[in-house]
């Protein structure tokens, strides 16, 4: 009986110590902006927040993607009570188009040496018939919304602007000097070390980071997620809407085959999903 009251009272203990640790977490996308994406960031920032994150930290390396997918993100990071960081890596590396927003919009943008930031002028999936007045439109829209994530966060309105406008691109050196990012960092822990000590103000009020010899959780991606990237790429999307298409016709012209109006279906919901017209649920 005593000894079971003792193993109660040292997990009790250890639980309290426990909770009193900051903790990091950490997640990787590799590939566009796509629908999964936001899954994966979403239930990353939810399992950091859920576990009492004291940072949550986003190793980006992006070509660009959906301009909803990227909206959402960025109200995923203004949402959460945790300070977002936002790491353009590795080297070689890119956060471009849509990741380019998504990186300023963090409370600390950071990016490795040899990578790359900007091109971010917006560009309609299927837009070559589209007007004038309409692409001035999205144009307008994505330049407000980007100067309004930058004043918020303090970085450099007209360089952000001209990313959109002029689809400029800028090296990490350029970025800092414009105020763009926040620092360079050649790896996970030369940014952690950086990291340490900054203030971040969200939400109103003021945390100091703690990040050195802190414990850092990686958050990998499921295997749903692996599975539905695979078919959110946006070359695949398109390729699974044909079948879509080809086997619904082939169904409609052949009734009762079954096998092609399931095939179709499936994949034309696939595809849809891939271009963010649908959710996940369908």
């Amino acid at each position: 009986m005593m000894m079971r009251a003792l193993a109660v009272f040292f997990l009790f203990m250890f639980s309290l110590l426990n909770e009193g640790f900051p903790r990091i977490f950490v997640a990787q996308w590799q590939d566009a902006i796509t629908p999964v994406a936001v899954d994966y960031i979403k239930r990353s920032i939810s399992k950091a927040q859920s576990e009492e994150g004291s940072v949550f930290i986003l190793e980006l390396n992006t070509p660009g993607g959906l301009e909803s997918s990227m909206r959402e993100i960025v109200q995923e990071f203004q949402k959460t009570t945790i300070p977002v960081v936002v790491f353009v890596y590795p080297s070689g590396g890119r956060a471009a188009s849509a990741g380019a927003i998504i990186t300023i919009s963090a409370d600390i943008a950071a990016m490795a040496p040899g990578t790359n930031i900007g091109a971010a002028h917006p560009v309609q999936i299927g837009g070559e018939g589209q007007n004038d007045v309409m692409k001035e439109k999205v144009l307008q829209d994505t330049l407000a919304f980007v100067r309004s994530i930058a004043r918020e966060k303090g970085r450099n309105v007209e360089v952000v602007e001209s990313m959109v406008k002029k689809s400029i691109s800028l090296t990490p050196e350029e970025a800092l000097k414009a105020n763009i990012i926040d620092l360079i960092a050649t790896d996970r822990i030369d940014l952690l070390n950086k990291l340490n000590g900054r203030i971040v103000e969200k939400h109103g009020r003021k945390i100091i980071l703690k990040t050195e010899g802190v414990q850092v959780y990686q958050i990998s991606n499921s295997l749903r997620e692996e599975f539905l990237n695979l078919v959110t790429n946006p070359t695949i999307a398109y390729m699974l809407l044909l079948i879509g298409f080809y086997g619904i016709f082939f169904e409609l012209y052949n009734p009762g085959s079954i096998v092609p109006g399931a095939v179709g279906i499936i994949s034309l919901l696939l595809g849809l999903y891939g271009l963010g017209v649908v959710g996940v649920n369908w």
